[in-house]
């Protein structure tokens, strides 16, 4: 055997050998979710902007993805990776006044859920942990819920007291 295959990988092969796995990495991090249909068809939903006034009566603003037709409401509970529930929030609107459970087909990151009646007042916040098939309703007939991910709703400061700011029916 010789003295250079004594020695194993030459420093400059191990840094190229690190190199590639970070470039791998980077580009499967950038296009996590592309494919994902749940997630395509969520970032197809319009945009919005949702106004909240919190319990201490301050004013939220949230940017949300907004769910008011039957194929969009169905969108948002297919349950997206935690990924692409990072700084996303969705804005379900019902055309009349729910009870219902709902559920997720395959919630992947843990979330919260905002249930709203029809004046805009909260009724209801619930964590809902990664797997979770159980349905959720609060006692109330609710027309408005707001999902994000874990923790975000308490961030802005959407606790009991809080309500959505109801500018257009």
């Amino acid at each position: 055997m010789s003295a250079e295959a004594k020695k194993g990988l030459s420093p400059k092969v191990i840094i190229v050998g690190v190199a590639v796995v970070v470039v791998v990495a980077i580009v499967l991090f950038m296009t996590v979710g592309r494919g994902d249909p749940a997630v395509r068809a969520v970032m197809e939903l319009p945009e919005m902007v949702v106004t909240l006034e919190t319990a201490d009566g301050d004013e939220v603003q949230i940017d949300v993805r907004h769910a008011a037709t039957p194929d969009g409401r169905t969108a948002a509970f297919r349950g997206l990776p935690a990924e692409a529930m990072e700084d996303l929030f969705l804005y379900l609107v019902f055309p009349f006044e729910a009870t219902a459970a709902r559920s997720f087909e395959n919630l992947r990151t843990d979330v919260d859920m905002a249930f709203f009646d029809r004046e805009g007042e909260l009724l209801q916040v619930f964590n809902v942990s990664s797997g979770s098939t159980d349905g959720y309703r609060p006692d109330d007939r609710y027309q408005y819920i707001l999902i994000a991910k874990s923790g975000a709703l308490a961030d802005k400061g959407i606790e009991e007291g809080s309500s959505l700011v109801l500018t257009v029916r």
